[in-house]
């Protein structure tokens, strides 16, 4: 019987249709098609799987004692995590058992605002800006001052600790000359700050600036959301002076990249203000009711006035002249002292007379005769 099966499968090897043991299938399973998902779909999807596989073998093998290696390793991981949901947490959890990386842990947590796992994590590296930043986010100002007072006084000269010590304690001279790998908090504070000024000379060379500081703080930790907020407003604020159509696409990839690390509100009220500014009030509707529903959630009045500041500007680009007067009547009662709540009056313009009138009839007496002379100009 062996020597048949032996003579049979020399015949099959040497005929000509005969299948060799590295030969494909003759009956392979075609590839399956159709289905809910769009090939574009799955193949994202894919990519997300294989950047957290990724993830994951980086954090795994994180017991190096090198620091800064590890430091420079988190970049690769950091950047799939920012687009993937959950991304961070995971990281977060899979760099537990390496007390090596304590300092990267508490970062993420920051980042996810989650002040007191980062301080547990802080104090285990050891970093004393990490727990400053910790306590202070805590509301433990005080135990925050006190650490960064010893930090003044114990950090050599120009030693990036002692400039975030002086940062916090208003020295102007702790942002000046700063390197591209300086901390990223520095380097966001710097692109604030040149952003600020930038926008009081109407200096579109200088959001530029701003923009590339804090480029360089995102490529250093592109998972924390203070920096891409400073990269996208410094974006922003120049397509403001400047119309350029290609910046539009840029700054809104960073609010949904931040929100999805730290889902604030005001990252969704953000584009949707822009959608309403570039003519698009249908994707400036959706935005801005999921941004004023989390705000409404979250109790946070400042986010839901503005939201609702934006989404009566869309219903009147809609002609929903009646929505938009509840919107902004919502705005007036959440908030009536917000800085930007008056944002809705060139749009306002466009209501019929009576619900104009209702409209002036919210506003605080303080303020009706400047919104009634608005009002009645044309724009």
């Amino acid at each position: 019987m062996a020597r048949r099966r032996a003579a049979a499968a020399a015949h099959a090897a040497a005929w000509p249709g005969g299948r060799r043991r590295d030969a494909a299938p003759r009956y392979a399973r075609p590839p399956r098609r159709g289905g809910r998902r769009s090939a574009r779909r799955l193949a994202d999807l894919d990519e997300r799987k294989a950047a957290l596989a990724r993830a994951r073998d980086a954090a795994r093998a994180e017991q190096a004692a090198d620091a800064r290696r590890a430091h420079l390793r988190a970049h690769t991981w950091a950047e799939a995590a920012a687009w993937v949901p959950r991304g961070v947490d995971a990281l977060a959890r899979w760099l537990e058992p390496h007390p090596g990386a304590a300092a990267l842990r508490a970062e993420l947590h920051l980042d996810r605002g989650r002040p007191a796992p980062a301080l547990e994590a802080a104090r285990q590296a050891g970093d004393p800006v990490l727990e400053a930043r910790a306590l202070a986010a805590l509301d433990r100002r005080e135990e925050a001052r006190a650490r960064l007072g010893a930090l003044l006084r114990d950090a050599p000269p120009g030693a990036p600790g002692r400039r975030f010590a002086q940062l916090v304690g208003g020295d102007p001279l702790a942002l000046h000359d700063l390197p591209d790998d300086a901390p990223v908090p520095l380097l966001v504070a710097r692109a604030q700050r040149v952003s600020q000024e930038a926008l009081q000379r109407q200096d579109p060379q200088a959001l530029a600036e701003a923009a590339r500081l804090a480029d360089a703080a995102v490529r250093r930790w592109p998972t924390s959301v203070e920096a891409l907020y400073a990269r996208s407003a410094a974006l922003y604020h120049r397509w403001l002076l400047t119309r350029e159509p290609e910046l539009v696409p840029r700054f809104l990839a960073d609010l949904r990249r931040a929100r999805a690390v730290l889902p604030q509100p005001i990252f969704w009220v953000y584009a949707g203000k822009t959608y309403v500014q570039t003519d698009r009030p249908l994707e400036a509707a959706g935005e801005l009711q999921r941004g004023m529903a989390l705000a409404d959630q979250h109790r946070d009045g400042n986010a839901a006035a503005l939201g609702r500041v934006w989404f009566g500007a869309a219903m009147t680009q809609l002609g929903e002249h009646r929505e938009a007067l509840a919107a902004w009547l919502d705005a007036l009662r959440i908030a009536p002292d917000l800085a930007g709540l008056y944002d809705f009056l060139p749009w306002a313009r466009r209501l019929p007379a009576p619900l104009r009138a209702r409209l002036l009839e919210a506003v605080p007496p303080a303020r009706r005769a400047e919104v009634e002379r608005v009002l009645a100009e044309r724009g």
